[in-house]
């Protein structure tokens, strides 16, 4: 959900705000692919605690523009290895937040956007309404890879899960303290209409 996510990054961005501008682009994206704005986030947050960037909410909008137009790498044999090292470093910090398998591909490998096309390109079949089915298959790369990312991804799930769960405590906890300051707010201002009307009272007699 955006705006638990949002809550988050003001934190993580100093108590800044974002510029109507600059949120919406970041929304934009949000809405599609979910992770790469949070893996863009993590990394632009390091970079704000180190000095390194003054305005993050700009920065991060500005990067998940720029990678919508960016063509995707094209993987030459001497890189290989970094890039399925890079992989396996998205599925730490922010595949193990993916909540299935189809999911977890889909970001990484859909030929139309996955982040590590060039390793391996699937396509997801369609039902008759044009609608995924979940089911995938290989176009461009080897099928074994796509299975050793999944097999990964199933090592880190148990991290996401238990981080979501801390995330939705910890703003179950902050609900509860509002509430618990705004009766109490309540009950101070009746006892101070109380005693405004028994002092009103005394001076009346």
């Amino acid at each position: 959900m955006w705006s638990e996510i949002r809550d988050r990054l003001v934190g993580d961005f100093g108590d800044q705000l974002p510029r109507s501008t600059d949120e919406a682009e970041i929304i934009r994206v949000f809405e599609e692919r979910p992770h790469v704005v949070l893996r863009a986030a993590a990394e632009i947050a390091e970079q704000f605690l180190a000095g390194a960037v003054r305005w993050p909410w700009s920065v991060l909008a500005k990067r998940l523009a720029d990678s919508a137009s960016a063509p995707r790498e094209v993987v030459v044999e001497g890189s290989r290895r970094k890039l399925i090292a890079a992989a396996e470093r998205w599925l730490r910090n922010t595949g193990c937040y993916c909540e299935s398998e189809a999911a977890v591909v889909s970001e990484m490998f859909e030929e139309s956007f996955g982040e590590f096309t060039g390793l391996v390109k699937v396509r997801f079949v369609l039902d008759g309404a044009g609608k995924p089915t979940g089911e995938w298959r290989v176009v461009d790369g080897d099928a074994r890879l796509v299975e050793r990312m999944l097999e990964r991804w199933r090592v880190e799930r148990p991290r996401g899960v238990a981080a979501e769960a801390a995330s939705a405590a910890y703003f179950e906890r902050l609900a509860e303290l509002d509430r618990v300051a705004s009766e109490r707010s309540e009950s101070e201002s009746e006892s101070e209409s109380e005693s405004e009307s028994r002092a009103g009272a005394g001076v009346a007699s």
